[in-house]
């Protein structure tokens, strides 16, 4: 199930964690983890989800997976 990242559909996302047993947590590799990302890392956690961290955009000039890989390594 596809949910949105943007704060604004908060409500959404929370529904939607409710429905399902893991969740893939996307990314971006050039920006790192925002505060969006953690929030819903955290309802997540809460839910006892399975969580599979994917990073996406790695071929960006401006991307440093190994930093953010390490950053959700840190929170997960």
């Amino acid at each position: 199930m596809d949910t949105p990242g943007h704060v604004d559909f908060q409500y959404e996302v929370s529904r939607s964690l409710a429905a399902v047993e893991g969740a893939i947590l996307l990314v971006d590799a050039s920006q790192g983890v925002q505060a969006q990302t953690l929030s819903v890392l955290y309802q997540a956690i809460d839910q006892n989800l399975v969580i599979i961290p994917v990073l996406n955009k790695i071929d960006l000039p401006a991307a440093n997976p190994e930093r953010v890989a390490k950053e959700l390594e840190n929170l997960i």
